[in-house]
């Protein structure tokens, strides 16, 4: 990896939320199908690469650790910052089928408690995220991104995921826990 880990850390939190925010938000089959086809296409490099779960929560944060470290923010809330950001991308790429809408389901009462599950998770996770830019912009190395006409953010000055996201960010600004 080159450039900031800070920022690439952020570059997949922000494309795993948004491929996990579509499904979450699909309310109808098709949609829901095309959600997921995205999800599947925007994780399927993450395991081969960073391998069981305590592995890659370690191989995504402790970069960012080392960085932030060198540069004076070793302090306990930077660290944390970074864990929760590495600890939300794993369990994430955990995920193997995010749940759409309970309606969309034949059993709707199992789907809501998922639902709410992964809602909740959604919700940390893109609290982790904007404490990362937080973070990122405390380093003196800000985290902009490029918008592109899909809505989508392109961080153009590091290393690219292997898969670029294609669902459309509908995210709301939420704060949660």
């Amino acid at each position: 990896m080159t450039g900031n880990p800070l920022h690439n850390l952020i570059r997949i939190l922000s494309q795993f939320f948004r491929a996990v925010w579509a499904c979450h938000h699909a309310d109808s089959t098709e949609l829901l199908r095309q959600a997921h086809a995205d999800w599947t296409s925007q994780k399927k490099w993450f395991w081969p690469k960073y391998g069981r779960p305590a592995d890659s929560t370690r191989l995504l944060a402790d970069p960012a650790l080392a960085w932030c470290a060198q540069r004076g923010f070793d302090d306990d809330e930077s660290a944390s910052i970074v864990e929760t950001a590495a600890e939300c991308i794993t369990r994430l790429a955990m995920i193997t089928n995010p749940c759409a809408m309970p309606h969309v389901y034949a059993t709707k009462e199992e789907a809501a408690k998922v639902h709410e599950r992964q809602g909740e998770l959604l919700l940390f996770a893109d609290k982790a995220v904007l404490n990362l830019r937080r973070l990122a912009g405390r380093t003196g190395e800000a985290w902009v991104p490029d918008v592109e006409d899909s809505g989508n953010e392109k961080q153009s000055n590091v290393e690219t995921a292997p898969a670029q996201a294609t669902a459309i960010d509908k995210r709301e600004q939420c704060l949660a826990e």
